[in-house]
């Protein structure tokens, strides 16, 4: 039974491995962490062939957990993967002899058992300790956000997807497709998302589960369903330029970064035909995004109106006629005063001053191509 010390002792492994404090010695395990990485290593794992795995940052391994290469592959690269954020129960077993692959902020409860591999024992007369592996080609994967169950079994060549739920004892021996609920010994599944209602609907016949994922068609991810979706923001930067006191940008745990092409092709490409209007917008500076025009000129392609929203504190004559250019429907701009030391004190690090130039330059651009866009 989970007492109240247990409890505390799981909560604080995770706050150690937020806050870099708590790091297990290398005496305590088999290995010393991955510096930089904020993981948290209980004392008395046991990691066999460290060599072969990959840590993603802020992975908890908790107490007892035994993390082992059963054969080493000559293929180069790490045989077990641990993503980002991903939590490991008490006395849990990831046993690889090729590859598997756990993502990022996975959920595994206590007394989970997952290999790639089995014994093999068909030869009378032989211990079946004695015998080996049946293969050392097969490969597991657990998608983002996945849970899996207590006292729960993942065995063979076997994907579990995106977001799934397996139930407490159950046995996964075959693929658990994306946004599923699976239990029971062999595990089947329950429950999946249907993105014609956005309801996780009963599975009770195979029918009823291929109907659910055929109706996903080519979405490559959701939440909630896409089939009325006429309106998308994306926020194609989350850095910035200035440093305005208010901006959201200095919640802990911020990190600045751009959208990147192939993001955009994989998510957004595919949405495009069925939307009207699209804002390239969020925290950040948008024209700090090298590949911004790449993602208007996409979106013009399908006809998409697009917006976007920027300090105008980066506008030259080149950026002004790309802006003209790419066809960019509306562009509002930050202005928090009509006089230069207001401006100044709201928008830390731009200028009343570079903001009329930016208008003027966008403006002079918009007369030489004879065109009304961006409407400002």
């Amino acid at each position: 039974m989970i007492d109240d010390k247990d409890i505390l002792t799981y909560l604080s492994a995770i706050e150690q491995s937020k806050s870099g404090g708590g790091r297990i010695p290398a005496g305590d395990v088999h290995t010393e962490p991955e510096p930089g990485k904020n993981i948290s290593i209980a004392p008395g794992c046991d990691i066999r062939g460290i060599d072969r795995m990959q840590f993603g940052k802020g992975v908890v391994i908790q107490k007892d957990c035994w993390l082992n290469i059963a054969f080493q592959n000559p293929e180069v690269g790490p045989m077990i993967v641990i993503g980002e954020g991903t939590n490991i129960g008490r006395r849990s077993t990831v046993s690889a002899a090729n590859r598997i692959v756990i993502g990022r902020h996975v959920l595994i409860a206590p007394n989970v058992f997952i290999t790639d591999t089995h014994h093999a024992y068909q030869k009378v007369g032989i211990p079946v300790m004695q015998q080996g592996i049946t293969t050392h080609q097969d490969r597991v994967s657990i998608g983002d956000e996945s849970w899996i169950g207590i006292n729960s079994v993942v065995m063979g060549n076997v994907k579990v997807g995106r977001h799934c739920v397996i139930g407490a004892n159950s046995v996964v021996n075959r693929d658990i497709p994306d946004y599923s609920v699976a239990a029971g010994n062999p595990a089947r599944v329950v429950k999946t998302l249907d993105v014609r209602t956005g309801r996780w609907a009963e599975t009770s016949n195979a029918g009823d589960l291929a109907d659910c994922l055929v109706a996903r068609g080519d979405l490559l991810d959701f939440a909630v369903p896409f089939s009325s979706l006429k309106t998308l923001q994306v926020e194609v930067s989350s850095a910035c330029n200035l440093n305005c006191p208010q901006c959201f940008r200095h919640i802990e745990g911020h990190k600045p970064g751009l959208f990147s092409p192939e993001l955009w092709e994989r998510r957004i490409s595919p949405l495009l035909p069925q939307i009207s209007d699209i804002f390239l917008v969020g925290i950040g500076e948008p024209f700090l995004c090298r590949d911004f025009f790449l993602f208007v000129e996409d979106a013009k392609r399908h006809n998409v109106h697009v917006h976007t929203t920027s300090n105008l504190q980066l506008v030259d004559e080149r950026l002004a006629e790309k802006i003209v250019e790419s066809g960019l429907d509306e562009l509002s701009f930050s202005c928090d005063g009509a006089r230069n030391a207001t401006y100044a004190g709201v928008r830390i690090g731009g200028t009343l001053v570079a903001l009329k130039k930016s208008l003027g330059l966008i403006n002079a651009s918009k007369d030489r191509h004879n065109s009304s866009l961006p409407r400002l």
